[in-house]
């Protein structure tokens, strides 16, 4: 017969005797970029126990200062018949009550493939120390160059779309049509256009995934 054992934090919890435990190999949601190949069990349930208890630090009891933060994961691993079998981590999902009195732990394993959220946590671009590899100086010259000989066929990870931050741009070819924002190049003193300032650098997207590659 095969036992469960389930260490949290290298502390070992009780479980119900009759209590199963169901390990799923699976995508969770392919359609969600936070979510990646996971190994995961389903919900189960934990006695409330006075191991539990000081593992969970009394989770059910809002008056206990310093106590268990069931908003993170905590390192766990499991153990069939005290052989090593799966490590991860353990979410605690809710407290169960009987008689206003704390009876059960329902908690989660997930697997050492966690969530993509997890690993990024609240990190931004900005984080991404190859990507300084990029910076340019910010002035006429340069936009304009980027603008004016850009090549889709190069490996140059940077470019200048024509797209403005603020200020309408357009076109209008006819020859009376002098506004600023109108792109037509128009013949004779009156000039047309938009400021170089109302374009901005932008990155490859290939290069931000290779500098992600890179970090984590």
């Amino acid at each position: 017969m095969r036992q469960l054992q389930l260490y949290i934090n290298n502390q070992r919890v009780d479980l119900f005797k009759d209590e199963s435990v169901s390990l799923t190999q699976t995508i969770q949601n392919v359609k969600d970029i936070a979510k990646v190949f996971t190994e995961f069990t389903q919900t189960f349930s934990v006695p409330a126990s006075s191991v539990n208890n000081k593992i969970f630090k009394h989770y059910y009891n809002s008056n206990v200062q310093g106590g268990f933060d069931a908003r993170t994961k905590e390192p766990a691993y499991l153990e069939i018949n005290n052989t090593p079998f799966k490590t991860g981590k353990i979410k605690l999902n809710r407290v169960g009550l009987k008689n206003n009195v704390a009876h059960t732990y329902h908690i989660t394993f997930f697997g050492n493939v966690v969530d993509l959220k997890d690993i990024l946590g609240d990190d931004l671009l900005s984080s991404l120390a190859a990507l300084n590899d990029y910076s340019q100086v910010y002035d006429f010259n340069n936009v304009t160059n980027y603008i004016q000989n850009y090549s889709p066929n190069t490996n140059d990870n940077i470019c200048v779309p024509l797209i403005t931050h603020t200020d309408r741009m357009f076109y209008n070819g006819n020859a009376s049509a002098h506004q600023y924002g109108n792109v037509a190049v128009h013949p004779g003193t009156s000039q047309n256009g938009i400021n170089w300032n109302q374009f901005k650098y932008a990155l490859r997207l290939q290069a931000i995934i290779e500098a992600i590659e890179t970090k984590y």
